[in-house]
């Protein structure tokens, strides 16, 4: 097991390498669904939420996180 000290260092990533993700989430009103993006070496991030996970909400967040 490493030291605290020796923590090992991320990978390097170029910038626009993305880790796409979404998440349920369950609010006083219901299920709300949340759309995440984060470049993995600038740190700029996008986030939706939406009353649903579908296909095209999915691919419509793609779109826009590429744009």
């Amino acid at each position: 097991m490493s030291q605290p000290d020796e923590r090992e260092k991320f990978k390097a990533y170029p910038i626009g390498y993305q880790q796409v993700d979404f998440a349920a989430l369950r609010i006083e009103t219901g299920k709300q669904y949340v759309f995440a993006a984060v470049d993995r070496t600038s740190k700029a991030a996008i986030a939706e939420l939406h009353p649903a996970a579908t296909q095209a909400i999915a691919a419509a967040f793609l779109r826009r996180v590429q744009a």
